[in-house]
């Protein structure tokens, strides 16, 4: 009674995402790919282990296809600093704790 409910996996990769995009001053499309990586991390166990360890190869979904793959990546200039604010965020720790990791 009287207290909040806890936010939904989809509230904390928004709030994740609307946070480290507002630290790093991102464009539209470069908002893009971390909402999608995120969105990856959240959903996917083995893709979140990938991210956390730096292999690229987790980049290699359809999902990022559609953002321009690793070319586009590639011009995404900060993309290190934002990825590793998200190795560092909630999400990720939250995510790691229900995953077993």
């Amino acid at each position: 009674m009287g207290k909040k409910p806890l936010p939904t996996k989809d509230q904390v990769v928004a709030d994740t995402v609307d946070s480290i995009a507002a630290r790093f001053n991102l464009r539209y499309k470069e908002q893009k790919w971390l909402n999608a990586t995120a969105q990856l991390i959240a959903d996917d166990p083995q893709s979140l282990k990938r991210f956390v360890g730096g292999d690229m190869r987790v980049f290699d979904s359809s999902r990022f296809n559609q953002l321009g793959g690793l070319a586009a990546l590639v011009q995404f200039a900060d993309h290190e600093a934002v990825f590793e604010a998200l190795r560092q965020s909630t999400l990720v720790r939250q995510s790691l704790l229900a995953s077993g990791s």
